[in-house]
């Protein structure tokens, strides 16, 4: 069952959302109302990404951050990125995903581009997972109910690609600005 946005998207599934996804839903509502005007036809391309500092957290989850570029098939473009307080790689890599599919309108095609490995090869696979079984969850949900085809290419992380090196600036960006926020943090609280 997929609960209904303000907006009337199907965007979440019927059971407790991941932290993740909340935020990508919110950091995305712009882009959302824009593309789902059915003016930027049916085939998209998103280069995806995401980041993780574990080592600055006690476990294996730290600040992160997720960015996806989408292109419609005229060359128009969008960005977004966002923050995640306490993620994995693999789970800020999902989160890009995510982002792009909340994103496109309904019925259309999804080319993804990704340097991550596990993101690609899940999305090959079905986007089954033995491991963040929720999000694959989500991801799988929003593919129903938006009636997406998905596809996925893996391109060779930090090789000139200049659409990949953005999405990993976009990341990273936003896992610097938690890191940073942390450290002024415990700087005050000395």
């Amino acid at each position: 069952m997929i609960k209904q946005s303000n907006k009337g998207a199907a965007l979440l599934p019927d059971i407790e959302p991941s932290h993740e996804l909340l935020a990508v839903v919110e950091s995305t509502a712009r882009v959302r109302e824009q593309l789902d005007t059915g003016l930027y036809g049916t085939y998209f391309v998103a280069f995806t990404d995401g980041s993780c500092s574990p080592h600055v957290s006690d476990g294996p989850d730290g600040p992160g951050g997720w960015a996806t570029i989408i292109f419609d098939a005229r060359g128009n473009r969008w960005e977004m990125h966002g923050p995640i307080q306490d993620t994995t790689s693999n789970r800020a890599e999902v989160c890009g995903l995510l982002a792009a599919l909340a994103c496109v309108p309904e019925g259309v095609h999804l080319g993804v581009q990704s340097d991550s490995r596990y993101l690609v090869d899940h999305v090959r696979g079905g986007c089954q997972a033995n491991d963040n079984q929720d999000l694959w969850y989500e991801v799988r949900e929003m593919l129903v109910a938006k009636d997406t085809r998905l596809t996925a290419a893996w391109v060779a992380g930090h090789s000139g690609h200049r659409h990949n090196q953005r999405v990993d600036a976009l990341a990273s960006f936003r896992t610097r600005r938690i890191t940073q926020g942390r450290a002024r943090a415990r700087g005050r609280g000395r």
